[in-house]
């Protein structure tokens, strides 16, 4: 695994304010530790808008169109001149009303080439889900990668239901020049998170992702984290270096026009057959595209190793085993004169957080990580005590450091955690003719069965437990395992794990008439379960958003033993190579932190099997 080098991302955070009704301006503005890497933006080939439809995608470019039906398999395009006139808008009935969710439609890929001034770019008005990319390949490469994303959001648009658009922000580029790994697949992540209090079901003490937050919040809010004026919910990025470094040396020049070899690391639909060492790419987007719904924990090891920003600061001074700890995002900034790191306490976990468990549980730990990341936010220092050695040293003698010592071993320990699912109410799923009850899942921990070190260099904060064990490989939720499965299709393996399984069914009603559906889809059951639980609308969750404000304890947020904010509202700060921002809500202590510890990475250290 590795994490990317390059261009920073900016991740925002924004407080609701239940008062005010508006969001406050962004306390929090972080950025990825830099490394070289070509820029992804400075001269980008071709603008594609991906965006859900109805029974069809369409591929616009170069003044001509290309329709393609939606089919259990690759469909042959049928091409027609372009008309300068848009498409009418859609009489769908559904409807995008308060308290209401609207299912997915199948997807509409329409692409600007912003060499060729005669294009258009056509966006469906129905659309609830849409991919911008930008693609530095040739024109023909790149439709495969734009048609890869319509499939995939297509995928999506079986089982996820919105009431407000979301947005993806993606780049397919050459990730590095000759000074940093090729092996990074590609990565996604939310754009922005957010704490949402005061609000029926939604829990103030964790960080909700943007796409998820857009659905529940009761507002318009004009400050989605956003580029250039457009709000983008979710960032992603894939390394074309990646289907470079699977190329063999007799490949040829296909005869479509492309000056790329086909049979690179990722297959694509109209491929030749795919090869024992490819992977889908389809497999690759749509697992990223689950990271940046939210599936990711902010719990890592933050202080040890050479991609912490924190080891160079307390390298040396700090012994290797007081660093061996595992913590929620530290709050943090930097002295811009002196360029001190300061470390003030710890931000609250992801909403994926809140449902970690360890499997078993020893001594006088909690098994719920909940638990234990609600008592370190009320670990707090101010002033030279917070200088980032200080902290450490004031951690390491506090009551806190045995659980995060236990977290550092339960991390490294195979199948040390998992996903306690018993809150949510039901399923909706069922087998046999029966409701099958809500089942916890295992996540992927460091020790493997073959590889028992635990270094420090094979565990990424935050990324490693943000999948499911590789036992699930086999199973319908194969897709958020830690390893791909290479030598399939996306839709072959899918296939393949469903006739393996028992038959799953799930209900409808329409006009009163209940009818039993199959589930069979790519995101399994477990993946649907736990995007439910976080609080997504899904074809088993039928969500009413946006939640409704509450006046009940429950949803107020935790008051805090931590530091007092005065005297340190606006500063901004220099951090680890990153510009952070950091303030105070009206609310609660919020502080500026890394984000990058939840980054979605895939990577391979072989060819038969790509790691995550």
């Amino acid at each position: 695994m590795s994490v990317v080098s390059g261009n920073p991302i900016s991740v925002e955070r924004f407080d609701l304010n239940a008062d005010s009704g508006t969001y406050s301006q962004h306390v929090e503005s972080t950025k990825l530790p830099t490394g070289k890497r070509s820029t992804p933006l400075s001269s980008v080939k071709h603008n594609f808008i991906i965006s859900t439809g109805r029974e069809s995608y369409i591929v616009k470019a170069a003044g001509r169109q290309q329709n393609y039906g939606i089919s259990s398999s690759a469909a042959v395009p049928t091409t027609t001149q372009l008309s300068s006139a848009l498409p009418p808008k859609s009489t769908s009935s559904q409807a995008n009303v308060q308290g209401s969710t609207v299912p997915l439609a199948p997807p509409t890929v329409t692409t600007a080439l912003s060499n060729n001034s005669g294009s258009s770019t056509i966006t469906s008005q129905t659309s609830q889900i849409e991919v911008h990319l930008k693609c530095n390949i040739d024109a023909t490469f790149c439709n495969k990668v734009a048609n890869a994303f319509g499939s995939v959001i297509l995928e999506l648009g079986k089982v996820l239901q919105s009431k407000n658009k979301i947005i993806v922000d993606a780049s397919y580029y050459h990730f590095c020049d000759n000074q940093c790994r090729n092996t990074t697949y590609g990565w996604a992540l939310p754009s922005s998170q957010y704490t949402l209090p005061n609000l029926n079901g939604v829990d103030p003490n964790y960080l909700y992702p943007q796409a998820l937050a857009k659905q529940l919040s009761p507002y318009n809010s004009t400050q989605w984290s956003s580029e250039g004026g457009q709000i983008y919910d979710i960032s992603a990025e894939f390394n074309h270096d990646a289907y470079l470094s699977g190329l063999q040396q007799n490949s040829s020049l296909p005869a479509n026009g492309t000056t790329v070899p086909t049979g690179g690391l990722f297959w694509f639909q109209g491929d030749p057959s795919i090869g024992p060492e490819q992977i889908d790419m389809e497999y690759i987007i749509l697992h990223e595209l689950i990271h940046g719904l939210g599936f990711l924990s902010s719990w890592g090891i933050y202080f040890l190793g050479p991609d912490s920003p924190y080891f160079p600061s307390v390298q040396g001074l700090i012994n290797t085993s007081s660093l061996q700890i595992v913590t929620l995002t530290p709050n943090s900034y930097t002295d811009s004169k002196t360029g001190a790191v300061y470390l003030t306490g710890f931000m609250a976990g992801m909403i994926f957080d809140k449902f970690l468990i360890a499997n078993t549980t020893v001594g006088n730990h909690s098994q719920s990580l909940a638990v234990i990341g609600d008592n370190f936010q009320n670990f707090c220092l101010q002033n030279d005590e917070a200088y980032v050695v200080n902290f450490i040293n004031q951690f390491d003698k506090s009551d806190y450091a045995s659980d995060a010592e236990y977290l550092y071993q339960l991390m490294n320990t195979n199948h040390g955690l998992g996903l306690n699912m018993s809150s949510l109410s039901t399923t909706n799923l069922y087998s046999s003719g029966q409701l099958l009850p809500p089942s916890n899942l295992g996540l992927y921990t460091t020790y493997n069965g073959t590889n028992i070190e635990a270094s420090r260099g094979n565990f990424k904060p935050g990324l490693t437990i943000s999948h499911f064990d590789d036992s699930y490989l086999t199973t319908p939720d194969f897709l958020m395992c830690h390893s791909y499965q290479t030598g399939m299709t996306l839709q072959d393996i899918t296939a393949q794990v469903y006739d393996n399984s028992a038959a799953l069914y799930y209900n409808t009603t329409q006009n009163g008439t209940v009818a039993q559906n199959a589930y069979n889809y790519t995101i399994g059951p477990g993946i649907l379960n736990i995007l439910n639980i976080m609080g997504y609308g899904t074809i088993t969750n039928n969500a009413s958003y946006p939640a409704a404000f509450s006046s009940d304890k429950e949803f107020e947020p935790k008051t805090r033993n931590g530091c007092s904010s005065k005297g340190s509202s606006g500063y901004s700060q220099q951090s680890a190579g990153s510009s952070w921002r950091y303030g105070w809500s009206s609310w609660t202590l919020v502080a500026g932190a890394s984000f990058w510890i939840i980054l979605a990475v895939c990577t391979s250290s072989t060819l038969l099997v790509g790691n995550i």
